[in-house]
């Protein structure tokens, strides 16, 4: 078979391949920056904020003279029927695979969590690293605050985020985390919450901007609950993902901070009496604003509080939002006599919690 044969065979396939494949021009796409979901009696609303494709003039990358972001919301029996309702509201394909956030409204969390994610997990194009949080009352709110700084709304959005784990407010929940927590035999976990809040000066067109203002805890077949910014931030201690930039706390009535490094958790189970005993010690090196073996102590005992916090109130659910299994799994003959009844054990274990935190 001759190359000049060839070539003229491969031509064609890739004509005949093109002919049958499906072909979606790029202004007749709405590229989701962030999605929004509430529930609205026995259906849903999704809440899609895109980028402005349309908006030109501009030499920067955001051209003032037009919203850099537009927000359409679409109400439907299922999350994937209010999608569809979005799309032919706004009259364009919504592409989720460059999602950066998804807001969950507070009433859409009494449903299935993982149903209501589906269709963003499921879409070969999505975006498994999502940001995933809780809103405070409707996603909505969140969603059609319109920030002014950033390439995109989603940008100020995703930074605002990211700054609470840095500041050891509440840690960062990513599609594919959420994912697994929800198989785990507890499935649950603990989403940060966004509040909108009006009166924020500049930093909005509309003078309104979001907040970490605590988390919900999530559990299948139970009904979400409420966890305070301390809490919160034991979870993040916990999680001992990175560095945790400041901790502020309290003394004497005047705000204190620590900058914590190499954070460090460890984790021994024990199982006397019938029941689960979990030794938790935090350490980490730690750069005070206010030197002192005293000052550091007292940030030491805050810093467990908030652990022992966060503990007392998922575990009281059955839950275990900071993974401590796999703590428990470095003896697997605990875990295996505890392991078909878990949650239970979860409920009525004895958690002693330490805190060292050394002069770096």
């Amino acid at each position: 078979m001759s190359k000049r044969y060839l070539i003229v065979m491969l031509f064609l396939l890739v004509g005949a391949l093109s002919s049958c494949t499906r072909h979606t021009e790029l202004d007749k796409t709405a590229i989701a920056e962030a999605v929004g979901i509430d529930k609205d009696g026995s259906g849903y609303t999704v809440t899609v904020q895109y980028f402005n494709m349309d908006k030109s003039g501009g030499a920067a990358i955001v051209d003032e003279t037009e919203p850099n972001v537009i927000t359409v919301s679409g109400s439907g029996a299922s999350v994937e029927s209010a999608l569809d309702a979005v799309s032919f509201i706004c009259g364009k394909r919504i592409s989720v695979g460059n999602t950066g956030v998804i807001v969950i409204g507070r009433d859409a969390l009494y449903g299935d969590l993982g149903e209501i994610l589906s269709f963003m997990s499921d879409d070969p194009v999505g975006n498994q690293r999502s940001m995933v949080t809780a809103a405070e009352n409707r996603a909505s709110d969140i969603m059609e605050i319109k920030f002014s700084e950033g390439n995109s709304s989603v940008d100020k959005l995703k930074g605002i985020i990211n700054n609470a784990e840095r500041l050891g407010i509440c840690p960062v929940l990513r599609l594919y985390e959420l994912n697994e927590k929800l198989c785990q035999p507890t499935h649950s976990a603990a989403l940060p919450l966004l509040g909108a809040r009006e009166d924020m000066g500049d930093m909005t067109n509309d003078k309104k901007s979001a907040v970490i203002c605590g988390g919900m805890l999530y559990s299948e077949g139970k009904e979400p609950s409420y966890l305070s910014v301390e809490e919160m931030s034991g979870v993040t201690l916990l999680s001992a993902k990175r560095n945790i930039e400041s901790v502020t706390f309290t003394e004497n009535g005047r705000a204190s901070g620590a900058e914590l490094f190499g954070l460090r958790c460890g984790i021994k189970p024990k199982f006397a009496e019938g029941k689960l005993i979990l030794d938790i010690n935090i350490s980490a090196y730690c750069g005070m604003t206010d030197s002192g073996d005293d000052t550091r102590q007292k940030c030491s005992a805050l810093l467990a509080s908030r652990v022992s916090g966060a503990l007392e109130a998922s575990a009281a659910k059955g839950c275990d939002i900071c993974d401590l299994k796999y703590g428990i799994l470095r003896d697997p003959s605990i875990w295996r006599m505890i392991e078909e009844d878990y949650p239970a054990y979860l409920s009525d274990m004895t958690v002693n919690v330490s805190c060292e935190l050394t002069e770096r």
